[in-house]
């Protein structure tokens, strides 16, 4: 489990900027030191959840993408809420 965080630059509800923190978890995969395994390069994925715009209270859905690589597999994404700047542009 690690935090991340994600910039929403303009809420369809409200037209401001918001900052969430989002738990992703990321499960460690063992791989043989195999030439193949070490030149994978990292990948987008992409996740759709839903935010709740802290100044209208309303929920929206958005999609975003994280950087899934050849030693983490990212398992899954839960929205946790608004960020540290309060999200409030």
């Amino acid at each position: 489990m690690s935090s991340e965080y994600i910039d929403i630059s303009t809420c369809p509800i409200c037209k401001g900027r918001h900052r969430y923190n989002l738990d992703v978890k990321r499960a460690l995969v063992m791989t043989l030191i195999l030439g193949a395994d070490m030149s994978e390069r990292p990948r987008q994925r992409n996740f759709v959840r839903l935010f709740t715009c802290p100044k209208k209270n309303k929920e929206f859905q958005a999609s975003f993408n994280l950087e899934d690589t050849s030693r983490d597999r990212i398992s899954d994404v839960d929205v946790l809420g608004v960020g540290d700047d309060n999200g409030k542009d």
